[in-house]
């Protein structure tokens, strides 16, 4: 039988619904997928068949929903719905009930069905570090990273006098900024794919719990078999001879070839410290035989893209100081063609018909020069306007 703090808290949420639907409430101004699944929850949660679901974590989803509803009234106040504060707010929310949906419905996240009009994870501006990302890119939708692109070419392929050609750049910038999406033009750049081989993209996110050490293992096994390293062969490296057998299996792998590695949202420890270093170095210092500059062959001209939220100052002790690339905010122009894209027609015309050139520079102003917040508010600005009826 619910506690009666179980009981006060689910009425309150019960309640929250009922305003909503008879007047302009706090949550009626949800985006309409985002109040789908804020009401699935409260209905799960309130259903009698959830009797396997343990008091403390009950009790825990009610009081993070009615913390939600009063963080919610607190963006509409201070900074509206379209502001940075707003959109990082709703997407990270919108990602937490989908899963706690999922949870409630004994399935795993990966088993949730995708939505009509759902707002797309991979623009999920998530604080914690357990979002994911991939190699791929739609270049027909990305604006405004021609002349970063043109960059990263330029520095990966010249030849300077860097040790033995091996190359290291640290791009840092606040989230949302478009780090993985200049990482991603990178990677598929037509120069690049020529020079390097093989090319490896490995997202670093890491979820609070995990250990150092475990960490460390996770991340070589993803680096092994994205070249091609059976299971078999990883998993008895790593129970044989831990982190340092991974590092050098990684290091006779990649021994002769001209390599491309992406550690896409890394925050900064000591497994990543100075990456340029060589092997000589490493072992001389006896500081390194954890650090996976050891697993770095670089006699041949590898690199490695590092990309973090993090300070330059910490950017700089991953790579030297001259290859930390901060990346900063687009120009409005660029951050425009994002929002139309994202927008829909509906958007389009709104925009193409206004003749109050105040609502745009309005919007621009809310955007921060950000990307992702620019994918974001025009996701919710085709959400809302499509639940607008046809005269």
């Amino acid at each position: 039988m619910a506690s009666e703090t179980e009981k006060y808290l689910l009425d309150k949420l019960v309640l929250a619904q009922k305003a909503a639907q008879g007047r302009e409430d706090c949550l009626s101004k949800f985006p309409c997928i985002i109040q789908k699944h804020f009401e699935n929850v409260i209905r799960l949660l309130g259903q009698a068949e959830n009797g396997d679901l343990s008091e403390s974590s009950r009790r825990g989803d009610l009081y993070h929903l009615c913390n939600a509803l009063a963080n919610w009234q607190m963006v509409l106040e201070r900074k509206g719905v379209y502001s940075l504060g707003g959109i990082r707010f709703l997407i990270t929310l919108n990602s937490k009930l989908k899963k706690m949906e999922s949870r409630l419905k004994g399935t795993t996240s990966g088993g949730v069905t995708r939505q009509e009009g759902d707002i797309d994870e991979k623009i999920i501006m998530n604080e914690c570090h357990d979002r994911w990302s991939c190699g791929t890119v739609d270049r027909n939708r990305v604006f405004g990273f021609r002349e970063k692109e043109n960059f990263m070419e330029r520095f990966l392929i010249r030849r300077d006098n860097e040790v033995n050609g091996f190359k290291a750049i640290c791009i840092s910038g606040v989230a949302g900024v478009g780090k993985t999406t200049l990482c991603q033009l990178t990677f598929n750049n037509e120069q690049v794919m020529k020079n390097f081989f093989p090319r490896i993209w490995v997202c670093m996110s890491k979820s609070p719990e995990v250990t150092d050490d475990d960490y460390q293992k996770e991340v070589l096994n993803r680096m092994l078999k994205c070249i091609g390293v059976e299971d078999q062969v990883i998993k008895f490296t790593g129970e044989t001879r831990g982190v340092v057998g991974l590092l050098f299996a990684l290091r006779s792998v990649l021994k002769g070839t001209r390599y491309l590695i992406v550690l896409d949202d890394t925050f900064y420890t000591k497994f990543f410290v100075n990456l340029l270093r060589s092997e000589p170095e490493l072992l001389k210092a006896n500081d390194g035989t954890k650090t996976l500059a050891l697993g770095l062959p670089k006699q041949q001209g590898g690199a490695v893209i590092v990309t973090t939220r993090s300070n330059e100052e910490l950017g700089k002790k991953m790579v030297n100081k001259d290859n930390v690339y901060p990346l900063l905010p687009l120009c409005n122009k660029s951050c425009l063609e994002i929002l139309k894209d994202s927008a829909g027609e509906k958007v389009k015309q709104l925009l193409k018909d206004q003749t109050d050139d105040d609502l745009e520079d309005t919007i621009m102003s809310k955007l921060g020069g950000l990307p992702l917040a620019a994918k974001i508010m025009g996701t919710i600005m085709k959400q809302q306007l499509d639940r607008i009826p046809e005269n």
